[in-house]
């Protein structure tokens, strides 16, 4: 498989001015539409098997005969591996409740499965309202409680390595449980950050407010840089 590298990126502090070199030869489907001018990247697609051998593991013994096996290693074996429920979302955070996401999307990043929602925290119902307020990056298995905030976009930063290539870091702030907030760095795929810079553009059938903290995130001294690839990691918000 050929994998196209990151050429670079051109930064000012116009936003019409931040392209990214090179370009895909198609959009993605079922996605924001997209302008041109914008990175050409490869996509990680992480598939996971979900073993089941039984409609039910509590099934009685009887239904299992089989001379090779005691009944009870059949029904051991018939019961699904662990993993195969560790990646489910228990619960669905109410920031993110499906009458306020205006879009999402499913990513890999450093190994970790994501969901990118886009919501309007007040379009309750509203399919004519197409604004988008925040950005929420939510890993899977995210445990929601009344106490906690789920990791919500905050800052951008631009990552430019010589000889390496750039690359675009979401800096998220978060809840925890004990209701202080903390902040991460997330490495996005190029195709996400292109979607994000898109919509502030106006190049999407979404809007955002204008001079908000979202539509100032990826240009001029609101953009974060850095010359180095190491991403920030958790740390408390004061």
């Amino acid at each position: 498989m050929v994998v196209s590298a990151v050429n670079g990126v051109k930064f000012n502090t116009q936003r019409n001015n931040i392209t990214f070199r090179g370009e895909a030869d198609t959009a993605p489907k079922h996605e924001p539409k997209r302008a041109s001018n914008l990175v050409k990247v490869p996509v990680i697609v992480m598939m996971t098997l979900s073993p089941s051998l039984l409609n039910s593991a509590g099934a009685t013994a009887e239904n299992y005969k089989d001379a090779d096996y005691p009944q009870t290693e059949l029904l051991a074996m018939a019961t699904p591996e662990p993993q195969s429920t560790s990646r489910t979302t228990q619960g669905v955070p109410r920031e993110v409740s499906s009458e306020k996401v205006q879009y999402k999307r499913n990513f890999s990043s450093n190994g970790t499965q994501y969901t990118m929602y886009w919501v309007n925290p007040t379009k309750n119902g509203d399919q004519n309202n197409n604004y988008v307020k925040e950005v929420y990056l939510i890993p899977n298995g995210y445990q929601s409680s009344s106490e906690k905030c789920p990791p919500q976009l905050d800052k951008i930063r631009l990552h430019e390595v010589p000889g390496q290539g750039a690359f675009v870091g979401a800096i998220v702030r978060e809840k925890k449980a004990n209701q202080n907030w903390y902040q991460r760095e997330i490495r996005l795929p190029d195709e996400v950050a292109n979607q994000l810079m898109d919509l502030v553009e106006g190049k999407t059938r979404f809007k955002v407010i204008k001079n908000s903290p979202l539509d100032k995130m990826f240009y001029g001294a609101n953009m974060l840089h850095s010359t180095s690839s190491a991403l920030m990691q958790e740390e408390y918000r004061k």
